[in-house]
C-alpha cells in the first residue's frame, strides 16, 4: 500500500490563489495608509495589523496549496481575528461581503476532503469503530477481579 496525499480539493486551490491576490491588494492598501488617503491612519494598531496581514495572507496562501495544516490553523487563528478587527475599526463598502467570504472560506477549510489532503487522514467527522479485541480482555479482567486469582 503506498502513502500518497490525497489530491488537493478544488476549495483549497481558489483559497490559496485568492489568499495571494488578497496579499498583493493588501500591500497596494497599506500603502495607502502610509500615504495618508484612507482612514485610520492615526492609529498605530490599524498600521501594525494592516501591514501584517499581508504577510499572513502570502503565507497562508502558498503553504496551504502546498498542503501545511499549521497555514490553516493561522487562517483561523490570526488571519480571521485580525481581518474582522479592520472591518470593525476601517468600514467599507463591502464589510458584509467580506464577512460572508470569510464564513465560506472557513467553512471549506474545515470540509472533510479539506481535512483529508492537510492531514492526510480521514479523522473528522468519522464515528470511532470499537476495538472487539479490547473489550475482551476488559470483559476478561474484570471477570477475573470478581473471581480472584487464588493458587491453593
Amino acid at each position: 500500500m503506498t502513502n500518497r496525499r490525497p489530491l488537493r480539493p478544488t476549495s483549497i486551490k481558489a483559497i490559496g490563489c485568492i489568499l495571494q491576490a488578497y496579499a498583493a491588494f493588501g500591500v497596494w492598501i497599506l500603502t495607502g495608509i502610509l500615504i495618508g488617503k484612507a482612514p485610520g491612519r492615526d492609529e498605530p494598531w490599524v498600521l501594525i495589523c494592516a501591514s501584517a496581514l499581508p504577510v499572513i495572507a502570502a503565507s497562508c496562501g502558498w503553504f496551504m496549496l502546498r498542503g501545511a495544516n499549521w497555514a490553516r490553523i493561522l487562517f483561523f487563528t490570526a488571519f480571521i481575528p485580525i481581518h474582522l478587527s479592520l472591518l470593525a475599526a476601517l468600514g467599507g463598502p463591502c464589510r458584509m461581503l467580506q464577512i460572508f467570504a470569510l464564513l465560506v472560506a472557513g467553512l471549506f477549510l474545515m470540509a472533510r476532503s479539506a481535512n483529508r489532503f492537510f492531514t492526510g487522514r480521514d479523522t473528522l467527522f468519522k464515528t470511532r469503530q470499537p476495538d472487539l479485541y479490547q473489550i475482551q480482555r476488559d470483559q476478561k479482567s474484570r471477570i477475573d477481579q470478581r473471581v480472584g486469582r487464588y493458587d491453593y
